[in-house]
């Protein structure tokens, strides 16, 4: 069993990091200048190309990746996002599980207490 559950995991993350390239490399088909759009009316030669640097994007493509990769995962991207709304999910999941095992239980014994005049049982 714990085998197969290591097994699941390696191919989640295998999964997940093949997803990553897969995104990365289609924000790069987009040959727009990101330094140009981000500055929108305000880009001058001189600001693109301190932007371009600023955000890495001179360097090579595997390295942007791995930069990417650093900055979806660090608490300032999607490890944020995760730490600041995973709390409230489970707080819905616990809840609703609660609530969805009580209404089971209650119809259970419902069903039990009554099985020849049961509205269920037609």
């Amino acid at each position: 069993m714990s085998r197969l559950i290591a097994r699941r995991l390696v191919e989640a993350v295998l999964a997940l990091g093949a997803m990553a390239a897969v995104m990365f490399f289609l924000l790069h088909l987009d040959h727009a200048s990101p330094a140009h759009d981000m500055l929108g009316k305000e880009w001058t030669p001189q600001k693109g190309a301190a932007l371009t640097a600023a955000l890495g994007l001179d360097k090579p493509v595997p390295v942007q990746f791995v930069l990417w990769l650093k900055s979806l995962i660090s608490i300032s991207g999607l490890g944020g996002v995760i730490r600041y709304q995973l709390p409230p999910t489970l707080e819905i999941f616990v809840l609703g599980s609660a609530m969805g095992y009580g209404v089971t239980v209650w119809l259970a014994r419902l069903q039990f207490a009554m099985p020849d005049r049961s509205w269920m049982s037609h």
